[in-house]
């Protein structure tokens, strides 16, 4: 439904992965760590193994991205989102989400990202979150509450930066 982000393999052996825009505000100095934080809203039989990839194709919508299209009128180079085309095959942080009612912290620049993404101030960031999908086993993955929840409970960006001291700005 429209307050949930699914990374799941449904009962019905359907696979539900999450898209995610976020936009970076203006801001000086740098920037040293981003990460998204996700509170998860209920645990499936399996929570491990996910992970977080950079986007290639961004010209996705939130109201017409499917299985299929990721526009409701283009299609995926591959459906589903193909790794090497329409996601880049490179993982920029595995991890396993906390249980239902905590949050999850998911650097994606800084702290122990693996390929961390290059920001900057005002960066549009798309990424994509896929899950244990090879699983036998049907409804394993987690549900995370979406930006359509209390505020309490949407996902957020966390920034961490270095501001710029007055005397370096003179040289810059």
């Amino acid at each position: 439904d429209g307050t949930d982000l699914n990374v799941r393999k449904t009962q019905a052996n359907q696979i539900l992965r999450t898209l995610l825009r976020f936009t970076l505000p203006n801001g000086s100095g740098k920037i040293t760590k981003v990460a998204v934080w996700l509170k998860s809203k209920t645990d499936l039989s399996d929570n491990s193994s996910m992970n977080i990839y950079p986007m290639i194709q961004t010209e996705w919508t939130e109201a017409g991205a499917t299985w299929n299209k990721y526009d409701g009128t283009n299609n995926w180079a591959t459906a589903g989102m193909g790794a090497g085309t329409d996601y880049t095959d490179t993982t920029i942080k595995g991890f396993t989400p906390n249980a239902a009612g905590e949050w999850t912290e998911i650097d994606i620049l800084g702290g122990d990202s693996t390929n961390p993404l290059t920001l900057n101030w005002g960066s549009i960031v798309d990424v994509m979150i896929r899950g244990h999908e090879t699983s036998v086993n049907w409804d394993t993955g987690k549900i995370f509450y979406s930006k359509e929840n209390d505020a309490a409970n949407r996902p957020y960006l966390e920034i961490t930066y270095e501001p710029y001291s007055a005397f370096l700005l003179n040289f810059l």
